[in-house]
């Protein structure tokens, strides 16, 4: 399921950059232009949102920057099977692994690569304090927000 964080941290059944009249099943939009940054901690890989991320990029970016902070520890074919969707869905992506904080890497990544347009992060089904900071410095410097929540 697909949800973000409101103000008053009570997740919602739609993202931030989605937020509109029209269903997240409606029929794509056209892509607009920019690139989509999926943040997910490897550790805690989640099968259930990896579609989710795929069908917001349909409908949003043609391009999706996935960081992964920590190797992951579900099989890695899991990981292959997303990367796999993303290609019949004509989606670029590019994976990047960094070591360090979820947080920090995050930052770190928005400010090296200016053309990110929105950032998804994928969370296990409590996201932790460490995800609201991180997302809430996110919105602070301008981008939409949305958290996946498997």
């Amino acid at each position: 399921m697909v949800r973000t964080e409101s103000e008053s941290s009570i997740y919602q059944a739609v993202p931030v950059a989605m937020q509109s009249s029209a269903p997240v099943s409606a029929a794509p939009r056209r892509a607009k232009p920019g690139v989509a940054l999926l943040v997910i901690d490897g550790k805690r890989l989640e099968k259930a949102l990896l579609p989710s991320a795929v069908q917001i990029c349909r409908q949003l970016s043609q391009r999706l920057d996935i960081l992964m902070t920590s190797p992951p520890q579900e099989p890695l074919h899991l990981l292959g099977r997303f990367l796999q969707l993303l290609e019949r869905a004509g989606i670029d992506y590019r994976l990047t692994q960094a070591e360090g904080d979820l947080a920090e890497e995050a930052m770190r990544y928005v400010q090296r690569h200016r053309q990110i347009s929105m950032v998804l992060i994928g969370a296990d089904r409590k996201p932790s304090a460490e995800l609201d900071m991180a997302s809430q410095q996110l919105r602070d410097l301008g981008y939409p927000v949305g958290m996946l929540v498997a």
